[in-house]
Formats: C-alpha cells, structure tokens, sequence
C-alpha cells in the first residue's frame, strides 16, 4: 500500500521537517509546487500509473530539448542513493526516447546546466514497463535533481514516482523556491565556502603545502662527481610546494615556488626537479620555466622535459639568466665584499586537468607529488647530461650514470645508495626551513657543525644539525646580511 505523506509548512527560512520523498498522490500541481517540486510538461495523473492511484506524466517526448519530468526541492545531499521508478508509455519505433537525471546546484539553471550522473535509453523492450532506479550521490553538498524525459518525434510519454532523494530540504517557497544554504557554497562543489579556499572555483577546494614553514631550502655543490671546494653555494634555491586539490582531495595542479637566493659558481648551472614515478604523460601543462641564457633542454607541447621517463620540469636553465652578475665577484651573494643581489622568485605551475577539470589518465594523488617523491637537482654548466641529486635520489632518465663511481662519488645505483663519498657525504642538501648557507670557498661541514655527523650516521643522528643551537654553527662560515 502507497503511504500516506504528510507535508509539513516550512516557516521562516529554515524548514520544520525534511520533505523530499514525492509519490504524486496530490492531482493538484500548486500542492506539488508549495513544496518546491516543479513539474515542467508533466503532471500527476492516473494513466500509466507505477504505484497508488497517481504518478506523475510527462507531456510527449516529440524533442530532443523541451525536457519534460520532475525537479526535487533542494537537499542538503547526505550519503545514499536517489531512487525512483519510471515507466514508457508507447513503443520506441523509430524515434529515440531518453530519460536521465542532471544534478544542479545553487547556482546552475536546472533546464541548461547541472551534471548529467544518470542516463537511460528507451528500447522497444522497455514499453509499458516499470524500471527502478538507484544511483549513489557521491558529490555532497546543496542540490536539486532535474528526472527528465525526452525524444524526437512520435508521441510516447513516461511516468515517474516513488521519487526519493537522501538528504534534508534545502529550498525556500518564500524566496521562489531558492536553496537555503546554511553553509553556502557558491561555486557548488560539496565543500562550503568557509571551508573552501576556492569558493568561486568548482575545480579546485584545498591547499596542501608540502612543509609546514614557508619555505625549505635546497644547497648544492657543483663539482660531482669531484668533492671540490664543498661551499654548498653553486645553486641554493629555497623551495615549497602547495599542492591545489578539488572536492574529491585529487590533486588538480601544483603551485612550486623558488627563491634563486646564490649561485657562487662560475659554471652556468640549471636548476629543476621530477617527481619519480609520475608518468610524463600525465601533466596537462606547466608555465613558469624560465630559460633565460640557456638553451640545453627540450620540452613537449605540454611543458615537461622530453625524453623523460618520470615527469620532470626545469625551473631555470642558467642561474646567471636568473639572477644579475654584480660585476665584482666570483659569484652571486657569496662574497659579503661584494654588493647584493635580490633573489628572484619563481613560480611553476603544473596543471593535471584540462579547463573541464578532467585528468589526462588517472586521477593525481597527494602521494604522487609528495615531499618524499619531489627529487630536485642541477644539471652542470649547460650539460644536460651532469646531474646532482639529494643522496639517495635516482638522476633522471636524461642523466650520464657513467659518472657514478667515479673520482669521490661511490654511488650504487641498484641499491638506491647514490651521490653520497665513500663516508656518506652528499653533494645536495634539503632542508625543511630557510637556512643561511656558507660564504665562497668555506667548506659547510665548517659552518655547520653537526652535518658531518648526520651525514655519516645516515640520519640517525643530529637530524636537527640545521637549526640554530649552541654548537651547532660557526656563523663565520656563513653567509648572514
């Protein structure tokens, strides 16, 4: 037996009881619309009835834009299905017959927008027949449902009831039936403005820094495979990633700022970074490479580097097309005789989806371009082929592994033990805040006191060897303005 329903007033702005289940037992379509249900081409009657005395029809399906069917009352959507059940009145023939459900928010004409999240053909088959639906609601938020029957030609109907959505009624039949967003979320995306750090950007919801600081930095020394003067000022770039997520916590871009605060080199070295196990092929586009006085990387239409395996984006080519040469010094911020130079910023951006917000590929997870999958290095006075990675980091499928075990470098790339000297000494360094790094030509095991220890220990001991503690720098060394 058909249950009795009972529609409560709604007063004020907020309703008293939730109402979102419809079986069209009222003839009357103004009842129907007191309660925010809209009907456009359908009303209840009793022909092709699915249960009860009534349901509610669509006028003819002759076109394939005059949309006939049942529009919900908006609902605060909580987890569950959107049920209902519909039934063909007429045989198919020759003229198609569609019926699917477009998912609209707040700020979406239900008519012309929305989200298709169901569709259904109509064969033969189907004629006189009643279909149950249910379909998960995966995206939460604030939304009305638009059930739609629709056809070319010929003069078949459909009926709908049992209409059911999960959630709490969200519209108000004072204001014309607009949705009640207590949480509003204008860009409709299931995540309310309050907690949406892109409230008018449906594409994107969340940031997710990868440290907690403002910035980390990164030290390199230039002379690997060669120990050299080990100064760790050839490139020193502070770095942070913030990794832009939607909704569904995917990662749709990610925003990479670094500040070029050095380069005590008198090689012309570039600076860039991959993320190992992120296939090239996933990256919709970058922006921001600057290749200033540097002509040794090829890039794809998209911006990554060709030839890659992992994807791999260079920041600069040539330290010296970034930052400006003062002219009386070896090289840039190194000597405290020499004047300053102001570090540049630059920012790359690494989209994963295209301007409908689809992924090339599977989704990118926060994994994928995690701390610990971020591999930064410098390639040597414009040879591409001459890498310096983090110990332990994999070069990239560009890099001369021939170089490896030669002169003071004791890598093994099989067991992932690379760019480290026969006692465990790196040629990079990364940090998780900004440090000052050593003057030109002052060994930074000099300058900072507990690396060397670090290092050999293989981390175990002093991890915190950068801070600023009694005994741990020899500010001499460094180079502090």
């Amino acid at each position: 037996m058909k249950q009795v329903l009972i529609f409560l007033l709604i007063w004020g702005f907020l309703p008293v009881q939730a109402q979102l289940i419809n079986e069209f037992e009222n003839s009357d379509r103004s009842f129907h619309q007191a309660n925010c249900w809209i009907m456009p081409g359908t009303t209840p009657a009793a022909q092709g009835v699915i249960s009860g005395t009534l349901s509610a029809r669509t006028g003819q399906l002759s076109s394939l834009t005059n949309f006939n069917g049942v529009v919900t009352p908006f609902a605060i959507v909580s987890s569950g299905n959107l049920t209902f059940k519909h039934r063909l009145l007429g045989a198919v023939d020759n003229n198609p017959r569609f019926i699917d459900v477009v998912q609209a928010g707040p700020n979406d004409n239900y008519n012309t927008g929305g989200t298709v999240i169901w569709s259904y053909t109509y064969t033969n088959a189907d004629n006189n027949v009643i279909r149950s639906v249910s379909i998960p609601l995966t995206v939460l938020g604030t939304f009305r449902y638009f059930i739609r029957a629709y056809g070319n030609g010929g003069n078949t109907r459909t009926t709908i009831d049992e209409v059911n959505v999960p959630g709490t009624h969200a519209s108000d039949p004072s204001n014309l039936c607009s949705a009640l967003v207590s949480n509003p979320d204008a860009d409709a995306d299931g995540v309310p403005d309050v907690d949406d750090a892109y409230p008018n950007d449906a594409l994107r919801a969340f940031n997710s820094r990868v440290l907690a600081a403002d910035f980390g930095t990164l030290m390199f020394e230039d002379n690997w495979p060669s120990r050299g003067d080990y100064d760790f000022n050839d490139v020193v770039v502070d770095y942070n990633l913030n990794r832009v997520t939607n909704a569904a916590n995917q990662v749709v871009e990610v925003v990479a700022t670094f500040v070029l605060r050095a380069t005590g080199a008198g090689f012309k070295n570039g600076f860039g970074f991959a993320f190992d196990g992120l296939a090239t092929n996933r990256v919709f586009s970058v922006t921001g490479t600057n290749m200033n006085m540097s002509t040794n990387h090829i890039f794809t239409a998209s911006g990554v580097e060709v030839g890659q395996t992992d994807a791999t984006f260079i920041v600069f080519g040539n330290a010296y097309g970034v930052l400006t040469h003062p002219g009386n010094s070896t090289g840039i911020n190194t000597q405290l005789s020499a004047a300053f130079v102001q570090p540049v910023t630059l920012t790359l951006t690494i989209r994963f989806v295209n301007a409908q917000g689809s992924f090339l590929g599977s989704p990118v997870t926060l994994q994928e371009v995690s701390l610990a999958n971020f591999n930064p290095f410098i390639t040597v006075d414009q040879q591409r082929g001459v890498e310096v990675h983090l110990p332990g980091k994999r070069p990239t499928t560009l890099a001369n592994t021939a170089l490896f075990n030669t002169r003071d470098d004791r890598s093994n790339v099989q067991t992932g033990q690379t760019y480290r000297t026969a006692t465990n000494l790196p040629w990079a360094i990364q940090t998780p805040m900004s440090i000052p790094y050593p003057q030109e030509k002052e060994d930074i095991l000099g300058g900072y006191l507990k690396l060397a220890q670090w290092a050999q220990s293989n981390g175990v001991s002093f991890s915190d060897w950068f801070r600023d503690l009694a005994g741990y720098r020899n500010n001499g060394n460094l180079y502090l303005r």
